[in-house]
């Protein structure tokens, strides 16, 4: 097989799963936004996301607890999710 052959084969599939992700992309969200409100249920501080998007760069990221106490910043990979960080999020002394 040709190096042309199978760089024409990556692609193709690229632009399927890419193209895929984007039907599906709003299922997945819901998904996980209802994962945080199940998560959350209990609790009187819920998180919120934002995104901010600098450039073509989209930064994703959630707040909570009071606005005037210092901030605890976490930062996780690509390999990961900021669910990770669900028990911080509910940790009283933290908040």
């Amino acid at each position: 097989m040709s190096a042309f052959i199978l760089i024409k084969k990556i692609l193709n599939t690229y632009y399927f799963l890419f193209i895929l992700s984007y039907f599906f992309l709003p299922a997945f969200l819901f998904a996980f936004l209802k994962k945080i409100d199940a998560e959350f249920v209990k609790w009187p501080l819920k998180p919120l996301q934002h995104k901010i998007i600098v450039d073509v760069r989209t930064i994703n990221y959630a707040d909570i607890g009071n606005g005037s106490l210092p901030i605890d910043l976490s930062v996780y990979g690509s390999s990961g999710s900021w669910s990770a960080f669900f028990d911080f999020m509910k940790d009283t002394v933290l908040l």
